[in-house]
């Protein structure tokens, strides 16, 4: 004999299968008949409203220009960026090799002995 939450939920799975079943032959007799499926595009772009009035030519010229000296700027700005990056990059990589220069010295300068123990363990190469 079965528990009562397994026969509801056994119930469940059946009125969904049948509510599915019932939905899919719905759709099978709508496509078979011929009735078209509506859909629906937002905002309609059939649509054509009146405006208030329209955009002058001196408007737009000036609209071009504004965005001309906007993009003249960013790009001026992506330059200096660019630079400012290339310099910081230098000094890293200089940096960078002077603590290489510093460490190789270091280590040249420690007794044989020690070099040979870490060259064996792989410590250094």
């Amino acid at each position: 004999m079965t528990t009562p939450p397994v026969e509801f939920a056994a119930w469940l799975g059946c009125l969904a299968f049948g509510v599915m079943l019932f939905n899919q032959l719905a759709k099978a007799k709508g496509s078979l008949m011929g009735e078209k499926l509506r859909t629906e595009v937002s905002p309609q772009p059939l649509m054509v409203q009146a405006v208030a009035e329209c955009v002058k030519e001196r408007e737009c010229g000036e609209r071009d220009r504004s965005i001309d000296g906007r993009l003249t700027a960013l790009e001026g700005a992506r330059e200096k960026d660019k630079e400012s990056a290339s310099t910081s990059r230098k000094a890293l990589y200089d940096q960078i090799d002077t603590v290489r220069k510093d460490l190789s010295q270091k280590i040249d300068d420690m007794p044989a002995q020690i070099i040979s123990i870490l060259r064996n363990t792989g410590a250094i190469k």
